[in-house]
């Protein structure tokens, strides 16, 4: 029997913690598994704790845990992972998220799989509908499997393992410094009280991934918090049953995988060339000699691509000849390029799969606020 446990993370919102027990009592369990609700201090500590006092587990122990002062979310979150000396893997959810029934039969399938994978940092019940560093729409490709792989740790339903939770503790020990990193600059703005910033700038270091379903099994209320406002952008649709026998890769190298920027990394093996950076959200601002980008750049275009395949790396893979996505060779003098239309307005209207002028235009403003604010974790 996998040894895991349920780890909670509550501060002041009471509601939203009574809905994510909800969620976690209607969820199917074929073993025993221990709940542990961890509680901050806030001014309603003493509501906090007593409902969580009357939480009824029927699949194993109930365990509150408390703080004597005020953490912080990064702190809590970390004591948290303390937690793991007890237990081999421990699925952490914060308060504002809601599971799907089927979540810990994926959580056990993903664990026996990828436990003593080292190429693996975790395991998201979450998956991402926008890039979050670009404010666009995130399409990954299909194919047979029913996970990929992603460079971007989550904190929106996650599994922590032992031996892998450790890893990242000893790494920070290490005392990276994370603005001589190539990540993107949206986490290098995030506050040091973001926990996530780290676990983020150590997958994309040492190269480690998280493992990501095709159907979400948790998904994220993002109610305001400490971190967060009142948002319903990164809603997502969860799995209402339960699945069994996932379809898996055996590695990371037989699926689709993408990087720290959410750029698909399987795409360089169609391009005839090693020194490649694919930069088709164009976040990133560290480039090799042939860059492959959506952005309109002076350098020499060795091919274009068209964007009308889902997503768009697959116009890249057929060879869809056209406009829109550009390789080029930035190892050669700079010289003008004519492009004939402005590419920001074509790749809106490409990945928010829009033609009204009107739409256009209150996208082009929430990107604009996006950009300015910024996403706070």
């Amino acid at each position: 029997m996998i040894n895991v446990a349920i780890v909670v993370i509550t501060y002041n919102r009471l509601d939203s913690l009574k809905r994510l027990i909800h969620s976690l009592l209607l969820a199917n369990y074929d073993d025993q598994v221990d709940l542990i609700v961890s509680i901050d201090r806030s001014d309603i500590f003493e509501k906090m704790y007593n409902y969580a006092s009357t939480i009824q587990w029927p699949h194993g122990k109930v365990e509150i845990r408390t703080t004597p002062v005020r953490l912080g979310l990064k702190q809590h979150v970390m004591r948290c992972g303390e937690i793991l000396q007890s237990y081999e893997h421990i699925v952490v959810l914060e308060d504002d998220l809601y599971v799907s029934p089927g979540f810990y039969q994926y959580t056990k399938e993903m664990i026996v799989k990828y436990e003593a994978d080292d190429d693996i940092a975790g395991i998201s019940l979450y998956n991402y509908p926008r890039n979050q560093y670009a404010n666009l729409p995130f399409y990954p490709q299909q194919d047979k499997f029913d996970v990929y792989f992603m460079k971007i740790a989550s904190s929106w339903g996650q599994v922590w393992s032992r031996h892998k939770w450790q890893s990242f503790l000893n790494w920070l020990q290490e005392d990276k410094k994370l603005e001589d990193m190539h990540i993107p600059m949206h986490i290098k703005r995030w506050d040091d009280k973001s926990w996530l910033k780290f676990h983020h700038a150590y997958c994309a270091l040492e190269n480690k991934y998280f493992v990501y379903p095709r159907v979400a099994l948790s998904t994220n209320f993002s109610e305001p918090g400490e971190h967060a406002s009142l948002d319903s952008t990164y809603q997502v649709e969860i799995l209402k049953d339960i699945k069994h026998d996932y379809k898996l890769p055996n590695s990371i190298h037989e699926a689709i995988r993408y990087d720290e920027f959410f750029e698909n990394e399987n795409i360089k093996e169609t391009i005839p060339y090693h020194n490649v950076s694919i930069d088709l959200y164009g976040q990133k601002y560290l480039y090799n000699q042939y860059v492959l980008s959506t952005k309109q750049l002076n350098f020499e275009i060795v091919e274009s691509y068209a964007l009308r395949m889902k997503p768009w790396e697959a116009n890249v893979i057929a060879g869809v000849k056209g406009e829109g996505i550009y390789l080029y060779n930035i190892g050669k003098r700079e010289f003008k390029n004519r492009f004939k239309v402005d590419n920001n307005v074509v790749v809106y209207k490409y990945l928010f799969r829009i033609n009204s002028p009107r739409e256009i235009f209150y996208i082009l403003i929430s990107q604009i606020k996006g950009k300015f604010f910024g996403l706070k974790k």
